[in-house]
C-alpha cells in the first residue's frame, strides 16, 4: 500500500518523497530538512497520532498534515483535524481520490482556532463549508472581470465539494442536523455582517458631521480691536 501511495503521488507531480518507518522517524527527518506535506497513519504507532500532529506542527506550522486509514472513525479523524490535520485519505485509494484530498488540503482553509475551541463539531463543519462557499463566490465574481481568475474556479469548486463531503461524513446526526446547522450559522454570519455594517454607517455619519463642522467658517466676532 505504501508503494501504491508513492506511485500515486509521483503521478500527481510529487516526486521528492521520503518514507519513514514510524512517527518518531518522521519527526527526526523533519529536523534534517523541510517538507511541505506529511501523510501519516491515523492509527497510533510509536506515539499517538494526535501527539504526532501537534509535534510536527510545532516544528513547522506551515506543514500540511494528512492522515490516512482503512476505516477511520469519525471521532478519531476529527480529533486529528482539530489538532491541525488537513483532510484525510481513506484506503483503498485511487490517484483521483488522492488528487482531490491534496488539492483540498493545500488550497482549503483550516479550521480556525476560534471555531475549534468555541463551537461544537457541526458548527465547526458548517463554518468551514460556508467559508469555502464564500471563496467560490468571490472567484466567480472575479472571473467575470479577470481571465486569470477563471483558472481558479475549478479548484475552488473542488475544494467546496471536498469540504461538503467531509462535513457530511463527520456531522453528528447526519444530513438533517448538518442542514439545520448550516442555516443557523449562515443566519449568524448575516447578523454579524449587518452589525458590522451598521457600526460602519454610524462611524461614517459621525466623521461626516465632524468634517462639516470643521469646514464651517467661524462666526464673525461681535467685538473688534481698536
Amino acid at each position: 500500500m505504501r508503494n501504491s501511495l508513492r506511485q500515486a503521488l509521483i503521478s500527481l507531480g510529487f516526486d521528492d518523497l521520503y518514507d519513514a518507518a514510524d512517527n518518531s522517524a518522521a519527526i527526526e527527518k523533519l529536523d534534517e530538512r523541510d517538507f511541505t506535506h506529511v501523510i501519516f497513519e491515523a492509527k497510533n504507532t510509536s506515539m499517538p497520532a494526535t501527539e504526532f500532529v501537534t509535534r510536527i506542527l510545532e516544528k513547522n506550522n506551515l506543514l500540511i498534515a494528512i492522515p490516512t486509514s482503512w476505516q477511520p472513525t469519525l471521532d478519531d479523524v476529527f480529533d486529528l483535524i482539530i489538532k491541525g490535520a488537513r483532510g484525510y485519505i481513506v484506503k483503498p485509494f485511487t490517484s483521483g481520490s488522492i488528487d482531490e484530498v491534496m488539492v483540498w488540503a493545500t488550497k482549503g482553509e483550516p479550521l480556525s482556532e476560534a471555531i475549534l475551541h468555541t463551537r461544537g463539531r457541526n458548527e465547526a463543519l458548517a463554518s468551514l463549508v460556508l467559508e469555502a462557499l464564500d471563496r467560490v463566490a468571490i472567484v466567480l465574481r472575479q472571473a467575470g472581470r479577470f481571465q486569470t481568475a477563471k483558472y481558479e474556479v475549478p479548484k475552488r469548486m473542488a475544494i467546496l465539494h471536498k469540504t461538503m463531503e467531509m462535513a457530511r461524513t463527520f456531522a453528528k446526526g447526519g444530513d438533517p442536523e448538518l442542514r439545520g446547522t448550516l442555516v443557523e450559522v449562515a443566519i449568524e454570519r448575516c447578523e454579524n455582517l449587518e452589525s458590522r455594517y451598521a457600526g460602519f454607517r454610524k462611524r461614517h455619519r459621525k466623521s461626516s458631521k465632524l468634517g462639516e463642522e470643521l469646514n464651517d467658517p467661524e462666526p464673525a466676532s461681535s467685538s473688534s480691536l481698536k
